[in-house]
């Protein structure tokens, strides 16, 4: 591949720059390298090249060494016009409400993605095309306004999407008014559940915040118009005026209450405050911010501009909710390609916290008709997005990172340039990369993904997190479910960062036989550009349910301990504790062993923890030689890509009845048969064991069966004691 000279010349300079090598961990020809080869390959978006601010603040280098963002990420964009939610470039990045959604259509659609959502990335996914063109045919048209997609206003538009019914049930303060059919957000301005259009503002309205979402979250890569900040993060639109603005933000904290993943919102209007004192002047406004604040929620804001700029320390100029005094706030001004201060933009080192690219920013226009077109704009209002996007892609690359330590990576990643110094508060201007790398200094590595694979020719995998193979189509990763594939003799542990590991740091043990599995000669490895560590046993994993334990003793390049802590479910009869954690691991704070649960069960096609003929293996017999029936979930449970019977059914009938049900099963470490491993088993064990007996039972001690007491069982009953292994009876 090669690249233009004048590329080159300008990505060294970048590469260069003050502060960029103190904060790579990467060579500088290695960063280098990334960055020209993530901007050759976006040059699909034909205006790429005239955003000279994604260049400034090192966007392709972020994107390129921790991704350009995910569905999982909700940000709320409190707007008093709407935006273009039908536009090319914005369509699939609208937040779309999980609880609104019909439970006869999510009984239908496929999540294309496996992102655990159903989003419009899923809804013009080719896994949906058939469900689509089925409803077509008999009665309900998807694309309703006829663009060849499937977007916001196709789902408003359409009574089996927008049918009346307050799906999530979602109202304030006991109020009997609800937000019916707020699929996409909520427009508090006319009050309904379209927040694009309006019959109390201008026909252009659409105009600013479409400027504003294109500037967050143009589509990466999709051979049109512009490119955001964060690619695939979903924009939860509460349009409102003053007047409104405290129900939507209301609106907002109830929805990141009610489980969306809302880490941030977007203000780039005044919120009306215009006074210092805002805790006396407006207090409820102030105590919406805070509420905001207590829920985890970033509030980034502009800092607005006046001829000349105003110096908002001295109190001059409109206070709006970026001047707010509390630990949520990041208040935004502008900059322009030379790194000055927009001539426009206000000022202050107290009370203006960064600058943000806000001169001759490529925008869309979404009233350029009939096709939507661009233009170049100045404001403290496109400055502001480019903040969130970099928070937005923080939050993708570091799900568990805190507020606080994102705020405070903001700041502490910024570009010092000289003349910001004493003009706004960190004394610099927003850089994207340097963000990511301060937030990966700050926190701990995790645990992101558990994988069990099997290194058989053409042989298959399960995944914990996100998508399998293609020849497991489920791809939930639910830890609950068994894994029914056979010959898995490896374990594969992703880190969220490069981590220092050694083979002794993991250990798998049976809970139910005490199976210690062992490591192959040579048979540990890990991988610092993938960050994923690989344990291949000697033997395939039998049938059984496996506990693994990595040591909190493992850690990242600045020596900071694995954060590991891990709930597992209830189910599984492993903690008291209810639910289930979710990927990364941990609580945000450095060390924790991680335990993690999982249920080896070759044969059971259909995961409910137990094989048996009629729900697993005569449909399993009925897939035999019939082509496109090859996954875990046909009884392809050697993953060598067909059902046949040597391999797939023989085995599965060895498992015949095998249940994981711990009311039926013993515990390896609980010796006297009371259901629970506690220092009554110690008991029975340790006379034994410092006596070198032989020969002995479990009831005796001898937790793994090989009938000798020995470290083997004392650690057996130690890590089942520490973890709390019972039977709920």
């Amino acid at each position: 591949m090669s690249f233009p000279l004048s590329l080159v010349r300008e990505l060294t300079r970048i590469a260069s720059s003050k502060g960029r090598a103190a904060k790579s961990k990467k060579t500088d020809k290695v960063l280098l390298y990334e960055r020209l080869e993530e901007r050759y390959m976006l040059t699909s978006d034909p205006l790429f090249t005239s955003q000279w601010a994604l260049e400034k603040i090192d966007a392709p280098a972020a994107w390129a060494n921790y991704g350009t963002g995910n569905t999982g990420v909700v940000i709320g964009l409190i707007e008093q016009s709407g935006y273009d939610y039908t536009n090319k470039d914005l369509y699939k990045n609208v937040w779309l409400n999980q609880g609104e959604i019909p439970e006869a259509i999510k009984e239908e659609l496929i999540d294309a993605d496996s992102d655990g959502l159903f989003t419009f990335w899923d809804l013009n996914a080719q896994e949906n095309v058939a469900f689509l063109s089925d409803s077509a045919s008999s009665g309900y048209t998807p694309d309703v306004n006829g663009n060849e997609y499937i977007d916001a206003g196709d789902l408003l538009d359409n009574i089996l999407w927008a049918d009346g019914i307050d799906q999530d049930g979602l109202a304030f303060g006991g109020q009997a008014t609800q937000y019916v059919d707020d699929l996409v957000g909520w427009n508090f301005v006319d009050d309904n559940n379209d927040p694009l259009t309006s019959t109390l503002v201008s026909a252009q309205s659409k105009e600013h915040g479409t400027q504003v979402a294109s500037v967050l979250s143009a589509e990466h890569n999709n051979n049109f118009l512009t490119t955001g900040a964060v690619n695939k993060s979903q924009l939860m639109l509460a349009r409102s005026i003053r007047g409104s603005e405290l129900d939507a933000m209301e609106y907002l904290s109830k929805m990141r209450s009610y489980g969306a993943n809302l880490r941030l919102t977007v203000h780039t209007y005044f919120a009306g405050l215009f006074n210092s004192d805002v805790e006396t002047f407006r207090p409820e406004l102030f105590a919406q911010i805070e509420q905001h604040s207590n829920l985890g929620i970033l509030a980034i804001a502009s800092a607005g501009q006046i001829t000349g700029g105003s110096n908002l320390d001295n109190g001059s100029g409109p206070q709006s909710i970026g001047t707010v005094n509390l630990p949520n706030v990041i208040n935004v001004g502008a900059s322009n390609e030379q790194d000055q201060r927009w001539a426009a933009s206000n000022f202050g080192a107290l009370s203006v916290d960064l600058a943000a690219p806000g001169e001759d920013i490529i925008v869309i226009n979404p009233n350029q008709l009939p096709v939507a077109s661009y233009e170049s704009v100045n404001g403290t209002s496109v400055s502001a997005p480019y903040v969130a996007g970099v928070v937005a892609l923080g939050y993708s690359a570091f799900p568990q990172a805190t507020m606080e330590e994102m705020r405070d990576a903001v700041f502490s990643g910024v570009d010092q340039v000289a003349a910001f110094d004493g003009v706004f508060a960190t004394g610099g201007r927003l850089n994207a990369l340097g963000t990511l790398q301060a937030l990966e200094a700050a926190l701990p590595p995790r645990i992101v993904n558990v994988r069990v694979t099997t290194t058989a020719a053409g042989g298959s995998q399960y995944s914990f997190n996100g998508p399998n193979n293609a020849l497991d189509p489920d791809g939930s990763g639910e830890q609950l479910k068994t894994v029914p594939v056979g010959g898995a003799n490896v374990i594969e542990i992703d880190f969220s960062e490069h981590v220092n590991i050694s083979e002794n740091q993991l250990r798998v043990v049976g809970l139910k036989t005490g199976a210690l599995p062992t490591v192959a000669q040579n048979g540990f490895s890990y991988d610092s550009n993938t960050r994923i560590a690989r344990w291949q046993f000697t033997e395939p994993l039998e049938a059984e349910q496996y506990a693994l334990e990595v040591s909190d003793t493992v850690t990242d390049v600045d020596d900071k301990f694995l954060d590991g802590e891990w709930t597992n479910p209830q189910d599984i009869h492993v903690s008291a504790n209810s639910g289930v954690s979710e990927f990364p691991s941990g609580d945000g704070i450095e060390g924790g062993d991680f335990t993690f649960v999982i249920t080896i069960l070759p044969g059971d096609l259909n995961r409910d923890n137990s094989v048996n003929l009629l729900t697993d293996i005569f449909p399993a017999l009925a897939a035999i030689g019939q082509p496109g029936l090859q996954s875990f979930t046909t009884g392809d449970f050697d993953g060598d890509g067909s059902v046949n019977q040597l391999t797939d059914i023989f085995p599965a009938l060895a498992n015949i009845e095998l249940t994981y049900d711990f009311t039926i099963l013993d515990i390896a470490a609980d010796f006297n048969g009371d259901f629970t491993v506690d220092e009554t088993d110690l008991g029975i064990l340790l006379p034994g064991y410092f006596a070198g007996l032989t020969g002995v039972t479990k009831a005796e001690g001898d937790a793994n069966g090989d009938g000798i007491l020995d470290d083997d069982d004392v650690w057996i009953w130690e890590f089942q004691f520490r973890i709390n292994v019972s039977v709920n009876l």
